[in-house]
This record gives C-alpha cells, structure tokens and sequence, in this order.
C-alpha cells in the first residue's frame, strides 16, 4: 500500500510544505487501519506491537517520510491513554483513532517544573533519564556535559566508525 498509494503523491506533498496538508494518504491508511496501528483491539485497532509498527513505518516512511511522520505522531498521541488510561478515555479516545475515518492526534508534554529553575537541573543523576523519571528541556540540558563525557570515553568507540 505504501508504495502503490502513497509513494506516487510524496513529490506532490512534499513540494506542498507546511501550505497544504492532504488527508489523501492518511484516509488510505485509515481504511486499512493504520493510522494508529498501536490501539488495541478491543478499541477497533489492529493491536500491532511496537516491533510490527516500526515495520510500518519504515516502509511508509521509504514511501514519505512525511506520512511516516503523522503516523509517529498519532502513535506517540494514544501511547499515554493506551499504556495508562482508564477505560472510558480509551473508549472515548482509541476507538476513533480506529475508525475508517481518518482522525488525526497530537500529543503536549510539560515539564512537572517552570523553567528556569536554577536547582532543577543540579538535583538530576544521569541515570534519571534513563529510568523514565521526568524529562525535558531542564533535564537535556543537565544532561548535555554527562552526555559528552560518554561520547568521549572508550565505550563509545562503535560510535566513531
């Protein structure tokens, strides 16, 4: 399908830019339910994991990478109801995202902190972000000189073939 429906529009939607944005493709993928491939079944999803999805869009993505990219986002949208949502949200919320109609998501992180904070980022370990506590700008930047150390060190030779 991404080859046949979407690879001959990609020019076309890429020389549109920001000006115009097609549902074409997005209706193609929704009647094959692949707009959010990661919903559920029991919500009209296909339940794919996340090891199928990445299959998907690496081949919608060798098609358009934008395309590619509006799937990522409608993902990256249910993910938070999907993972911890109560059963009328995913209801409300994942069956649409199902349906045949193609209904695009976004998705807005904020920080548990206003920026600037200045003990914020010194109160942060490296191993803070690895361990899925809260991140964001704040943390990025506590992060960046950890980060660089690394880079630099003997266990990221494989980086520098």
């Amino acid at each position: 399908m991404a080859h046949d429906k979407i690879a001959p529009v990609a020019a076309k939607l890429d020389q549109a830019g920001d000006n115009q944005f097609d549902m074409g493709p997005a209706t193609a993928l929704a009647e094959h339910n692949l707009l959010t491939p990661t919903v559920p079944r029991e919500y009209g999803g296909r339940g794919l994991d996340y090891f199928s999805t990445a299959l998907v869009l690496e081949e919608l993505g060798a098609a358009c990478a934008g395309v590619a990219a509006v799937v990522a986002a409608n993902i990256h949208a249910a993910s938070p109801i999907i993972l911890a949502g109560t059963a009328k949200q995913k209801e409300k919320y994942l069956a649409p995202l199902a349906s045949r109609e193609p209904k695009l998501a976004s998705f807005a992180l904020t920080e548990p902190f206003p920026l600037p904070w200045p003990s914020w980022p010194l109160k942060l370990k490296p191993r803070d972000y690895w361990y899925g506590k809260p991140v964001g700008l704040s943390t990025t930047i506590s992060i960046i000189p950890w980060l660089l150390r690394w880079l630099r060190s003997p266990e990221a030779r494989w980086l520098k073939k």
